[in-house]
């Protein structure tokens, strides 16, 4: 019976392993840094591990053989994954000028996640590859040209040792793919060097879907170092931000920034990105009066939720590429009419040729409009 067990058992391994080896192939082949190549040899070592143990059991004369070979892996193995742990990132800056990543709760930074084992820049190139076989609103060509906009920004990025030293916490999305729950707490922060002797104003941004990548954070730095705001940006495993904990999580991030930061209470913009426009509607029907605007970029909106806001003159930007297909143009509009018809402040920007991706695409634009929204909420 226990061998029937044992059968059974490395039956399902193999069948687990054999779609992982492909992951890891691909990997291997796309990789942009050598730690991933190092992280798939050392995986590659320990796959053979278990079907050597019970080969050793079933076959008697190549049990010494089996069992020695099987420890050679594991060294192997474990070797590598010593090296690849040394040269992780450490997790925090080296001073409060650069960029920082904070933890408020429970959770803490895990250096030896998956996540931190592979560089992000390897993560979101491996995604773009899988995205056209998981998401119908991509296919191989659109895979491609999200990989080459990410690409730009995560190879410009790798430049900087102040954000490569922040990590990633890519893990918490993998959680709450596959175990769900409340993983707020965390947030990146970004404050320009001339920032405290400003009006100390600062946007809190709400990523979208797959987590808190820190490319958004470095595209953010140029909005920051050109218009002298703070940037706060606070994580919720897979950006589910209308979930149990999601408001939460922003309302921990918001107050951190004014007692912690010395952020203006009276200076603060709710942007969202994409999923992060849920994030947008559900803080805005709570907490509409911490805020001085809200930025939504191609953005998830629940009409139903803003219509119940109480402070319904507070001024909106929706910046939306024309292209969109993931929230198309014309429901969009409809979203927004609706709203207008109940005396909602709302700008918008429609961007041409552009789709859901136009915050990689077109940062620059996207910046000049903020920016254009901020002044002419001042000035009002």
């Amino acid at each position: 019976m226990r061998k029937l067990a044992l059968d059974v058992s490395i039956s399902l391994y193999v069948m687990i392993a054999f779609p992982l080896i492909f992951f890891l192939i691909l990997l291997f082949f796309i990789s942009e840094t050598g730690a991933s190549r190092v992280f798939v040899l050392s995986a590659f070592a320990a796959f053979p591990i278990p079907v050597l143990l019970w080969f050793s059991g079933r076959v008697k004369r190549f049990s010494l053989p089996a069992k020695k070979l099987s420890l050679f892996l594991a060294s192997l193995s474990l070797a590598l994954l010593a090296f690849l742990y040394s040269n992780t990132p450490p997790g925090e800056s080296l001073s409060k000028e650069q960029p920082q990543s904070i933890f408020l709760r429970q959770y803490s930074y895990q250096r030896t996640s998956l996540a931190n084992l592979v560089p992000e820049i390897d993560q979101v190139k491996l995604g773009s590859y899988l995205f056209p076989l998981v998401d119908p609103f991509i296919d191989n060509e659109q895979g491609k040209h999200i990989r080459d906009l990410l690409l730009k920004v995560y190879r410009d990025m790798e430049n900087s040792p102040s954000f490569s030293r922040l990590g990633s916490v890519l893990n918490y999305s993998y959680r709450d793919i596959s175990f769900g729950g409340d993983y707020g707490g965390h947030l990146y922060t970004y404050i320009p060097s001339s920032w405290q002797n400003s009006s100390r104003s600062a946007i809190l941004f709400l990523h979208g879907s797959m987590g808190n990548f820190k490319g958004y954070l470095w595209l953010w730095k140029q909005f920051a170092d050109t218009h002298n705001f703070a940037i706060i940006a606070p994580s919720f495993g897979m950006g589910n931000w209308d979930q149990k904990g999601g408001i939460f999580a922003v309302e921990e991030a918001r107050q951190y920034a004014v007692e912690k930061l010395g952020v203006n209470p009276s200076g603060i913009y709710l942007a969202g990105i994409s999923n992060g426009g849920k994030g947008v509607s559900h803080v805005g029907q709570k907490y509409s009066e911490y805020y001085q605007g809200f930025i939504c970029i191609s953005p998830v909106l629940e009409t139903d939720i803003l219509l119940t806001w109480p402070k319904k003159e507070q001024p909106i930007l929706v910046l939306h590429g024309e292209k969109d297909k993931r929230i198309p143009l014309k429901f969009l509009q409809k979203e927004l009419g609706s709203l207008r018809q109940k005396r909602f402040s709302i700008q918008e920007k429609i961007y041409e040729k552009e789709d859901h991706f136009l915050f990689f695409s077109s940062p620059e634009k996207i910046f000049r409009d903020i920016d254009k929204f901020i002044q002419e909420n001042k000035e009002n």
